[in-house]
């Protein structure tokens, strides 16, 4: 069906994603069973731990030609988890749960990914895009494509996963 690649960076690129995948999981499991945040905050990383694992699965299957079509029908699932992710880290950012240093950047990462998820959602549903939305789609594509060469351009398989703000206490004080 996909043609695997079997270069050192698709490789390590498909076992980092795998990486962030289990720690997303992972750490919302242990974010919401820590009691020590507001209950909307603990729902909202359960949330995203639940569905990041299905929602990836779907992206991954949408752009195929094997398992597009009955899949394009939930394929916005996608870009609602990216935007519970972005939700959960800018809620971890603004309520001072984690350090600035570690929230802001994960923050902006889960937007920009946001955005250009939505983009790509509804410039594939969407006959009379805005200029803007193909915009953000074409330089998101663009950086993919600087970044992991032209098998990024049109692989299904490059699908850059969100970060979890890592809202949790910690062990040490270090």
């Amino acid at each position: 069906m996909w043609d695997v690649p079997r270069d050192a960076a698709t490789l390590a690129f498909a076992g980092v994603s795998a990486f962030i995948l289990l720690w997303d999981v992972l750490l919302a499991g242990q974010i919401a069973q820590a009691r020590r945040q507001a209950k909307d905050f603990l729902a909202l990383t359960a949330l995203c731990g639940l569905f990041v694992a299905p929602a990836a699965l779907i992206a991954l299957a949408a752009p195929s030609a094997w398992t597009g079509r009955p899949v394009a029908l939930v394929a916005w699932v996608w870009p609602a988890t990216l935007g519970l992710f972005t939700i959960q880290s800018g809620l971890a950012l603004s309520r001072g749960l984690v350090t600035s240093l570690t929230s802001a950047p994960i923050f902006a990462f889960n937007l920009l990914l946001f955005v250009a998820s939505v983009a790509r959602y509804s410039t594939t549903t969407w006959a009379g895009a805005p200029p803007v939305l193909l915009g953000v789609e074409a330089a998101h594509t663009s950086v993919l494509g600087l970044v992991w060469n032209a098998p990024a351009l049109w692989s299904p398989l490059v699908l850059q996963l969100p970060l979890l703000a890592p809202a949790y206490p910690a062990r040490w004080r270090i």
